[in-house]
Formats: C-alpha cells, structure tokens, sequence
C-alpha cells in the first residue's frame, strides 16, 4: 500500500483523536460500521489503514481490541486472522461460533463441574449436550483453544465408553 503525504493527511483529517488510550472515531463513511477510505480508486478499511500507518504491515486481517469498528487508534489495533478474530469474538461473549452451543462461561463451568463430580451424563443434560460433548471438552479435543487443555492426548474417558 502506498500512501502519498497528502493521502496521509486526507486520512488523519477524517480520524477524530482522543487521548492515547481513547478510540479514535473515523468521521468519514462507514460500511457496516468500519470506516471506508478511498484510495487510487479502492475502498479500504480505515482501522487498516491506520494499522499501516503505524507499523508498515498489512496483515490478511486487522482486528480491534476494543470493539469498535470504527476506531482508527493504532494501539487498539492488532494483526490476525479471520480464525483468532472469530475466537476473540467467542472468547469476549460477543457471538457463539456456529457450530458450537456453548458459551466460553459455560465451557469453564463443565470443567469445574467435573472436577468436583465427573459424570458425563447429569453434566450433559444440564447443558443440552451429548455426554461425548463433555468428553471432548474435558480432553481438550473441543473448545482446547479456549480452555488451554492440549488436544490429542488419546485420554479413555469414561464419557466416551458405548452405553446401551
């Protein structure tokens, strides 16, 4: 990305700046709630190009730590992914991943029901899931990103033993 001094200047004259650690609102037109610049004829993303700005990178996505699509403060910006951005959105509560039921409080709540009294099945029919469910998050081959439990570690657990 190549950004002329007068670019530079176009940009920062639409980012309405606070303190440091304040967002910095873009006050130029927004799709979705992101800001949108214009440049050389392509619309970009305003907090990333002020992540450019900041750090000469232009990673695959740029994410907020603050939550707000329109902030266009540097230290509220960070390079990701569309994986660790949708696990930070899960992680902050802001969205359950499509696939899974569980809210990140309810996974930490399995675990600490467990400890206390491993029974796969009254477990799993307080959360409206299937008893493997909790297997797989007691072994960390479910939710191990979120919980920090390493994956693969082949337990037998007794939540997976065939029941008739």
């Amino acid at each position: 990305m190549k950004l002329t001094e007068l670019d530079k200047k176009r940009f920062w004259a639409k980012v309405q700046k606070g303190s440091e650690d304040e967002c910095w609102e873009w006050q130029g037109a927004l799709r979705v709630g992101y800001g949108a610049f214009k440049l050389n004829g392509d619309t970009l993303g305003a907090h990333c190009v002020a992540h450019f700005l900041a750090t000469g990178d232009r990673p695959s996505m740029v994410c907020h730590h603050c939550d707000n699509r329109a902030c266009c403060n540097p230290k509220h910006l960070y390079s990701g992914t569309r994986s660790s951005n949708m696990k930070d959105a899960f992680r902050r509560g802001r969205m359950k991943l499509p696939t899974q039921k569980l809210t990140p409080e309810q996974v930490f709540s399995i675990l600490e029901e467990y400890e206390e009294t491993p029974n796969c099945v009254t477990i799993a029919k307080r959360y409206g899931v299937d008893r493997r469910t909790i297997g797989r998050i007691v072994a960390g081959t479910s939710y191990g990103w979120l919980t920090g439990i390493q994956r693969g570690t082949k337990l037998k657990h007794p939540c997976y033993r065939n029941r008739t």
